[in-house]
């Protein structure tokens, strides 16, 4: 919160416009303080300023761009945009066609398996991942446009799958709270595929650490369809591993949800999914 305010003083001081997502109770408090001859505008999902037809919403949006956050990330473009006089039909045609790439809610689709694979592993944190997994999961199941939920074995762009998964990395740079945030992502993690029927890959030295730390190990490799979470403390022990010869059965295809810190560099593993 202090650094985000400091960010902000500095800019309204220079006569910058900041730009917040007025429901985001962080962001909000950073702006105490902050007087009001200083040049501070709002935009957010509830933005009005401009009027409710240039919001964009789950009837609107890019489809590419799942989640809710990066429905705020769309409305927050479209909010700098507007401030720079881009007309907004150019906006939405911009925001509508754009494709997610650089590893950032990015689909594949792999020509070897079936899969399809959706690889966010540019970074990752702990207020990003459970985000990120109520996303995925949500759209592992939903029609596409957020509104009904089909049969399972439907994916959200019509690719059938057997069950989703997800491929989760450590979250880097976490200091002394590190085994504590791995530990509240496994819990999270496996709550929420045991509600969506998905199975999780947990690759990395610190999820295991605090795997072990809470007594969770199980035997995935030794019956890996019955299994929830597989744990894995290296990418080269998962890719010699029976649960990835599992996932690449091209008679299943699986949807593959990819994430990480960057340090983690799970995008190696695509070619292989």
């Amino acid at each position: 919160v202090k650094a985000k305010s400091e960010l902000y003083e500095y800019v309204s001081e220079h006569g910058g416009i900041i730009f917040i997502n007025e429901k985001d109770p962080v962001l909000k408090k950073s702006l105490k303080g902050i007087r009001s001859k200083y040049q501070v505008k709002e935009r957010g999902p509830s933005i009005v300023t401009y009027g409710e037809r240039n919001l964009i919403s789950t009837k609107n949006r890019n489809p590419d761009l799942i989640g809710e956050y990066n429905l705020i990330n769309m409305n927050a473009a479209k909010a700098v945009a507007l401030e720079l006089r881009v007309p907004a039909k150019q906006i939405d045609d911009a925001i509508a066609t754009y494709k997610p790439a650089n590893m950032r809610s990015q689909h594949i689709v792999s020509k070897k398996t079936g899969n399809r694979i959706l690889l966010d592993a540019y970074n990752a944190n702990p207020s990003s991942m459970p985000a990120a997994i109520d996303a995925f999961l949500e759209n592992a199941t939903a029609k596409g446009d957020g509104t009904k939920k089909p049969a399972k074995g439907a994916a959200a762009n019509g690719i059938p799958y057997t069950i989703p998964f997800m491929i989760l990395g450590d979250m880097r740079e976490l200091g002394k709270e590190t085994e504590t945030e791995h530990e509240k992502l496994i819990k999270f993690a496996e709550k929420k595929a045991k509600a969506a029927g998905a199975r999780i890959v947990f690759i990395g030295e610190e999820l295991t650490k605090a795997m072990m730390q809470q007594s969770k190990s199980n035997k995935a490799e030794k019956d890996p369809a019955a299994a929830l979470s597989f744990f894995f403390k290296t990418k080269e022990d998962f890719l010699k591993s029976e649960t990835l010869k599992n996932m690449q059965d091209k008679t299943k295809p699986a949807y593959i949800f990819v994430k990480g810190s960057r340090g983690m560099k799970l995008e190696d593993l695509v070619e292989s999914l």
